[in-house]
């Protein structure tokens, strides 16, 4: 990468971070450009999402960029378009690369066929759930759920697969990550005719629900063709959510318009509590419903993987002059078992300890110390030489030395 200013978009051929060559401009927005590109060595194709210099420029949308990035490459559903790799361009202009897909957006298809048949649309909307449960599991609220963001591609035996895209504007309930969590108490972003009325008063403040809600938005304007609540400007189309009911879905089986309202219920308390409710309605109105929704509720309910867990975060409330602490969980206590083994360790450390001082205390055997003595000089005849050679009396007389006891204990 060069230290001058990068040419935007990148042109075909030209190769980025030295990996990634571009086959062509796909797709342009607000904030950037999305490329179709070839890795130079492994030969696969990706997209590539790029900031524009504008969008570089301001910190509200580079910090909004690079958490898309944080918080889609955190989930692994088959319904999350994967996130592989991130660079710059150049210092302050950065990409993402993810997977390409073949299809189209909801949007798109929508805008082609119109209304959808029952059994096709609640099939689609249940694996919207399913990409969605695993971003709640993770404490993830996507907050821009619309068709636009729901993309129709194909598994490898052909069936149809939603996708979800652009985790731009997400948050995190808890907001245990501070770069998940820049979306200020004033701001609205989002779509208004699939944003929940909450999510217009105050972004920051919503929960799970605000995504149940767009998903219920999202089904209605698959089952009747146009969104719930229609208008020029988010004003009026906010207004029309809290002042009037949604048009009747025509030819919808009665229970699933009911959960379709549901849904929609203006209070968060009203709706359903998660999509794991939502997809249990809706289950017996698709094909495979009930495997799906189960599928569901076993997403939302398995905790992340250990390793995604940070072990430790710096509470930014903290005031400045005094310790800044740190959110550690507690080490669990080691069970019953474990401190019983160690007690006996102990034990037997301080048994062998005192062996060891008796034995050094004992009085010492007289002819032990007989045979550590200079012998005195004989006063007896030398012997006759015979064919058994004598055997000096001292050393007859000299039990075997008892080693001394090893006081080294392996504590493994």
């Amino acid at each position: 990468m060069g230290s001058g200013a990068p040419r935007l978009p990148p042109r075909e051929g030209e190769v980025l971070a030295g990996k990634y060559v571009v086959d062509d401009v796909i797709g342009t927005g607000g904030m950037g450009v999305v490329l179709a590109a070839t890795h130079l060595r492994l030969g696969t194709r990706v997209a590539v999402k790029v900031l524009s210099a504008t969008s570089a420029a301001n910190p509200k949308h580079h910090a909004r960029f690079l958490r898309e990035a944080r918080a889609a490459a955190q989930l692994t559903s088959q319904h999350v378009a994967r996130v592989l790799d991130v660079d710059d361009l150049a210092p302050g202009v950065p990409f993402i690369v993810m997977e390409l897909l073949t299809g189209a957006d909801l949007g798109r298809v929508l805008e082609e066929r119109g209304a959808l048949p029952v059994e096709e649309a609640v099939d689609y909307l249940l694996q919207a759930c399913e990409g969605v449960a695993e971003a709640h599991a993770r404490g993830i609220v996507h907050r821009d759920l619309k068709p636009t963001n729901l993309f129709l591609t194909r598994r490898t035996d052909g069936m149809p697969l939603v996708k979800l895209l652009d985790f731009g504007i997400s948050k995190l309930v808890e907001a245990v990550s501070p770069e998940l969590a820049l979306t200020g108490k004033d701001a609205r972003l989002g779509s208004p005719e699939y944003m929940a009325p909450e999510q217009r008063r105050a972004a920051a403040d919503v929960d799970a629900r605000a995504d149940v809600f767009s998903l219920g938005v999202i089904l209605y304007e698959m089952l009747a063709g146009r969104p719930p609540f229609v208008g020029e400007r988010g004003v009026s189309v906010t207004a029309q959510m809290l002042a009037s009911e949604p048009p009747p879905l025509r030819g919808a089986p009665e229970a699933l318009e009911a959960a379709v309202r549901r849904a929609l219920a203006r209070e968060p308390d009203a709706r359903f509590e998660s999509v794991v409710e939502l997809a249990r309605a809706l289950a017996p109105f698709a094909p495979n419903g009930e495997a799906a929704a189960a599928r569901v509720a076993r997403v939302l309910t398995t905790p992340p993987p250990a390793a995604a867990t940070k072990p430790a975060e710096i509470d930014e409330a903290a005031p400045l002059s005094g310790p800044r602490t740190m959110a550690l969980e507690e080490e669990p206590a080691p069970p019953p078992h474990g401190r019983r083994r160690w007690a006996l360790v102990l034990v037997a450390l301080a048994a062998t300890v005192a062996t060891a001082f008796l034995w050094s205390a004992r009085p010492k055997p007289l002819i032990a110390t007989a045979a550590r003595m200079p012998a005195a000089p004989s006063i007896l005849p030398a012997p006759q030489t015979s064919a058994t050679p004598s055997v000096p009396s001292s050393t007859v007389a000299q039990p075997p030395r008892s080693p001394r006891p090893d006081l080294r204990i392996d504590m493994k």
